[in-house]
């Protein structure tokens, strides 16, 4: 009996172990300096096209699973600074350096989208859609930093909360507009 509970309690460890070694993860990150292509992974203003700039915005990495879109951790806040490696992009990125666990295997493929947040903490409508991960399985283990990112990522556009002075001049100038004419 001994050796069944010895034998049964190694096989479960060596399944355990397996599972662990296969287990696939993502880098959340539009970094282009990790990702070492010139691919726009940035996110735009809807109503002026530029770029968003870090100003209390966040995004969320989510993972399609069984049809529910459910987080990867954390939110991760625009960078304001980005050590000066590309300052004409500074506050246009995110990342926070911690691998995010999928629901899949290596070598499987999954769906993420990226879905941003206002400074409010509001969802603001458009994201990323989703796109296809796949975390590649190089050699040697473990494996390189490469097969955890997101190379399928598009750049996307969202559409920010209209400010109170932006209310407040589209008001007055349809006040201006429409005055009543004696």
């Amino acid at each position: 009996m001994k050796k069944l509970i010895l034998a049964t309690t190694f096989l479960a460890a060596g399944v355990v172990s397996l599972l662990a070694q296969g287990t696939a993860r993502v880098t959340p990150s539009n970094d282009p300096a990790l990702f070492g292509d010139s691919q726009d992974r940035l996110i735009y203003n809807r109503f002026i096209g530029d770029p968003i700039k870090a100003d209390n915005w966040t995004v969320q990495i989510e993972e399609n699973r069984g049809g529910v879109w459910t987080p990867l951790g954390a939110k991760l806040t625009l960078l304001s600074d980005f050590g000066g490696a590309y300052p004409q992009y500074a506050g246009q990125f995110w990342t926070d350096g911690t691998l995010r666990q999928l629901n899949v295997n290596i070598g499987q493929q999954t769906s993420l989208r990226v879905v941003v947040f206002d400074g409010t903490g509001a969802l603001m409508p458009g994201n990323s859609g989703p796109f296809n991960f796949t975390h590649k399985d190089s050699s040697p283990n473990p494996p390189s930093a490469s097969d955890t990112l997101m190379f399928n990522l598009p750049a996307f556009a969202a559409v920010p909360e209209p400010s109170t002075i932006a209310l407040g001049v589209l008001g007055l100038g349809a006040l201006l507009l429409f005055r009543r004419r004696k």
